[in-house]
Parts: structure tokens; sequence; C-alpha cells
């Protein structure tokens, strides 16, 4: 981040990333392609690099300095820290649970699944297909967040159900 380790105590330097990393947004795509995003700061999403900071730190030592000072080729290393994420999985949950996009519609009692016709003919009108189970969409996006991943296709992560026709439908 265009940040010279050597001018900052691992505290300082972690604050410093902190402020110049910005909280992303969590982009959920459904069956029909349709895309809804969200910002992590909704659910404080954080980032923090002070443990890796840290370890380099301590693996740091006068001598291996000097070594380094006296090779002929003088060369710096860039590093690249990939900060721990963390969040609050019931502000998560909370959210999640508001949004319309991700409405459990699982329950096939209130489906239409009927014969149709129209100018091209008859057809199975069935709204039992592939219906949204909001538990398996919140895990699929909970799942991704612990991974670093801040974007789910629900159709690709099995968050669809389908439902077996029965003589009352």
């Amino acid at each position: 981040n265009g940040h010279y380790a050597a001018d900052y105590t691992p505290q300082e330097l972690n604050n410093e990333l902190r402020k110049a990393t910005e909280c992303p947004e969590f982009t959920v795509k459904d069956k029909e392609g349709a895309i809804y995003t969200f910002s992590l700061e909704e659910i404080q999403y954080d980032q923090d690099y002070l443990v890796q900071i840290q370890q380099i730190h301590d693996s740091q030592s006068v001598i291996g300095f000097v070594k380094w000072f006296f090779k002929d080729n003088i060369s710096f290393e860039e590093i690249e820290l990939t900060p721990e994420a963390s969040y609050e999985k019931e502000k998560l949950h909370s959210y999640l649970d508001s949004v319309e996009y991700l409405k459990d519609n699982s329950d096939p009692k209130d489906k239409i699944v009927e014969i149709r016709r129209d100018y091209r003919g008859y057809y199975l009108y069935d709204e039992s297909r592939n219906l949204l189970s909001h538990e398996k969409a919140v895990e699929a996006i909970e799942k991704a967040l612990d991974q670093g991943v801040f974007e789910v296709d629900l159709y690709e992560k099995e968050c669809y159900i389908e439902v077996d026709h029965t003589s009352q439908m």
C-alpha cells in the first residue's frame, strides 16, 4: 500500500493500513442473474493486519540487517499482507433476514402448479421449482465472507431447492 514499514511500529503500521483500506461491498447473484449488493459496513466488517505485521517484525534482527546491508546486490523485499477479517455474525443474520431478495420461499404450499394455455398451446406453469432456501443462502454468504470472498452466486451454491410434485399440487 505504499507504506515504508521501517518508519512505523507494528501497531502504527496496522492503523495506517486499516485507514487506507476501504470497506468492500458484497455481491449476491440470484438464479435469474439479478445482482444485489450491500456494504459490509452494515455488519461491522473489519480488516486487521497486526498479526502478520507482528510476525514480520519479530523475525527481523540486527544481524539479518547487517547481512542484507553488506550483500553485493542490495534489494528490497516487497511483502503483500492479507488482512484477518472479522464481522458481527448477529448483524449479518439480522441484515440478511430483512432483505426481500433473500426471502425464504421454499414452502410449496402457496405455489401454483397448473396447466395453462397461451397462443403457443398448453404448458405447465410451475412456481414450485427452484425455490430459494433462506437458510442455505445465509450459509453460503457466511461461508464466502469467512473465506474472504465478496460475492456469491446463489444458484451455483445450490441455495435453491426442488420440490417434488404431489397429487395435491
